[in-house]
């Protein structure tokens, strides 16, 4: 093989394996229903962030570069379309849901009913969610059996985790407003 070969394959090779690192975005779809009935739920504010994670030695802390956040209402039929990111190595991602009338959804936790003895904690492990093309978003309907306090909480928390913007260009935040007030008047009880 001649040096110019070798140095186009040797080009090319590395373009495609570094490229994955980097990350590839594309886009996929998905829906949010009521959980209940199993009726799509329109216009549901969706955040996601996607962060690239730096390892760091032990002891000491790792680091995370934001790539992007996205924020998305889904349409009449329940639908929405967010990016995703494929990695080679390692990429992370927060991802939220909410919609008037429903618990506040999240990629990582899910908010437990108050009231219940056998859920002493708040929260509870959301196990193997992956955002993938045609995942579908169960929101569970908001009763008393929830505390309005806590979930204003859990709310403004899944902002936050979610990077999802303040003001009146943030749908998220628009979104979760009248849990982000009780949330306030709350911090001020206390």
């Amino acid at each position: 093989m001649n040096v110019k070969n070798f140095l186009l394959c040797t080009g090319l090779l590395l373009t495609v394996l570094s490229a994955p690192a980097c990350g590839i975005r594309y886009m996929i779809r998905g829906q949010v229903v009521d959980a209940g009935t199993g009726k799509p739920v329109g216009g549901a504010a969706i955040v996601i962030s996607w962060a690239e994670a730096h390892f760091a030695p032990p002891g000491l802390p790792s680091s995370r570069d934001m790539l992007e956040t996205a924020e998305v209402l889904s349409d009449d039929e329940g639908f929405f379309q967010i990016p995703k990111y494929l990695y080679l190595l390692l990429g992370e991602y927060d991802m939220g849901v909410y919609k008037k009338g429903y618990v506040c959804w999240y990629s990582r936790t899910v908010f437990l009913p108050y009231n219940k003895p056998e859920y002493e904690d708040r929260y509870r492990e959301r196990k193997w969610f992956r955002p993938r093309n045609g995942m579908v978003i169960r929101l569970e309907p908001f009763t008393e059996i929830y505390s309005r306090d806590r979930h204003a909480d859990f709310a403004v928390s899944v902002r936050n985790y979610c990077r999802a913007r303040y003001g009146s260009d943030g749908l998220f935040f628009q979104a979760i407003r009248s849990e982000h007030e009780l949330y306030l008047k709350s911090l001020r009880r206390e």
